[in-house]
């Protein structure tokens, strides 16, 4: 059975802001315990590498200098704001920036 794509592993590439999720999988055989101790919840980064050797995983530059490992599952793409600048995922925070009020209209 082919597994479809999740919307992470089709708009993440290299470059691509993420923030990494509150609820990352429990530890996994599969990472070395050093790698696993690296990765953070809910931290706002941007992918630096990818691998596929035990299925897609991403590397994330966290933005405090630190990166880790994750699964498409555990992060979620970010777009900024043109007008604004602020990074969001599917919503753009409604705080008097135009291009939020459009979306927000929009959406409803």
């Amino acid at each position: 059975m082919i597994r479809p794509q999740s919307n992470t592993e089709q708009r993440a590439v290299v470059g691509t802001k993420v923030r990494t999720r509150d609820d990352l999988v429990p530890e996994n055989k599969e990472y070395q315990r050093k790698a696993w101790a690296k990765r953070k919840p809910g931290m706002i980064g941007e992918i630096v590498k990818h691998s596929n050797s035990h299925g897609l995983c991403f590397e994330v530059l966290h933005n405090n200098g630190s990166s880790g490992w994750y699964e498409p599952d555990e992060v979620d793409v970010l777009r900024q704001c043109p007008e604004c600048l602020v990074l969001y995922g599917d919503d753009h925070p409604d705080d008097d920036c135009r291009t939020g009020t459009v979306e927000a209209v929009m959406g409803s």
